[in-house]
């Protein structure tokens, strides 16, 4: 076998190492022979203890001018005595204190001590001794869940499927047939977890709702069917009619389901989410015609004649685009009627929050003030 130091200098040749190396075994001895494994390994747990000091002993030094290096850091997850395994318990349930969705301490109901956490359960166990009638010490062995009135408790799912399944839910693609062939799930559980899902999203929606506009401010109102037939052709479809406004420069927006477009039902919904004084740009509609006498500067558009009006420039092309972009999020079958309010939540919350990579994060929170862990 050649050296370590020619070995390093033929920067990987893979002619030598088809030549010289065709069996497990002799790959083996050759790393041996390098120094890169132990040459007398008894088990696995000394084998990982020497290879983690030579790394400590031996460090290598990485990057230098004009080189990117990324660091960050990783808890490396066991498995239980069942085979099922816990992916980073500690990482998970630190985020999950830091972002409220579970207790970072807890308090003995019964002696007022701090419970520690039993990381092999996710749950909080007090071990303070106590002294008896008898003058007998005992262990005061209060035991609860890390998880008890939060988000994951009383929850059949895992923490692991739980998570996958709200990332899979909140991705512009979600099909009950990927999500049951990828986590195993039937369709029940499917089911009740959207279900949860959606009345979390809508408790967020409710919290962020405000009024929008202001002086100076431009807000588009429109109304729009969802449900409709495809040139009057086909079965005919009880579609539901959504009142939604969207401000051009701060691009908030907010959708109400509505049950007829009549003067009452879309005045009494401007004067709730538009600010006095804002820009209104709306189409003809009658029931807007009143929108001057109630402290809006309005603007239409005859959309029979044309998109953009040539005198004063409305349009209302930005809460068309915002309509296309909900209906592609809500669902065009098996969508039922109680539970629309679910699916403009679900699309309100897409689109407030672009990147897939930072939903999960921002739905944690919205459970963690839906379902806040007592102490």
């Amino acid at each position: 076998m050649t050296s370590q130091k020619s070995v390093l200098t033929m920067k990987y040749n893979l002619e030598w190492l088809f030549k010289n190396i065709k069996t497990e075994l002799d790959a083996v001895k050759f790393f041996q022979e390098n120094k890169i494994i132990p040459a007398n390994k008894k088990c696995r747990r000394k084998h990982d203890m020497v290879c983690a000091e030579t790394i400590l002993k031996d460090p290598i030094i990485i990057g230098g001018e004009n080189k990117t290096v990324e660091i960050d850091e990783m808890y490396y997850s066991k498995r239980k005595y069942n085979g099922k395994r816990i992916a980073g318990t500690m990482g998970l349930r630190r985020n999950l204190q830091r972002n409220k969705g579970i207790l970072a301490e807890k308090k003995c109901p019964n002696c007022e001590n701090v419970c520690r956490i039993d990381y092999n359960k996710l749950a909080f166990r007090c071990d303070r001794s106590v002294v008896t009638r008898g003058k007998r010490k005992r262990r005061c062995n209060f035991f609860v869940s890390c998880f008890k009135g939060t988000w994951f408790g009383n929850a059949k799912l895992d923490i692991e499927t739980n998570l996958k399944f709200v990332f899979l839910f909140l991705q512009k693609a979600f099909s009950f047939e990927f999500v049951s062939f990828e986590l195993k799930l039937n369709n029940h559980t499917i089911v009740d977890w959207s279900s949860f899902c959606r009345e979390v999203l809508i408790s967020w929606g409710l919290r962020r709702s405000r009024k929008i506009g202001g002086p100076g401010l431009t807000v588009e109102i429109d109304e729009s069917k969802f449900g409709k037939r495809k040139y009057n052709v086909g079965r005919v479809i009880e579609g539901q009619w959504v009142f939604g406004g969207i401000c051009r420069k701060t691009r908030d927006l907010f959708f109400v389901p509505v049950q007829d477009r009549s003067a009452e039902t879309l005045l009494a919904i401007i004067r709730q989410y538009i600010a006095e004084g804002t820009t209104v740009i709306s189409d003809c509609w009658k029931a807007y015609n009143c929108l001057e006498k109630e402290g809006y500067k309005h603007l239409t558009v005859n959309h029979s004649v044309n998109f953009v009006d040539p005198v004063t420039g409305a349009h209302t092309n930005t809460i068309e685009r915002t309509w296309r972009g909900t209906k592609a999020l809500v669902p065009k079958y098996g969508r039922r009627k109680g539970h629309f309010v679910g699916y403009l939540a679900v699309a309100y919350f897409k689109l407030a929050i672009t990147d897939p990579a930072k939903r999960l994060h921002h739905f944690l929170l919205a459970a963690a003030d839906l379902y806040p862990p007592t102490p």
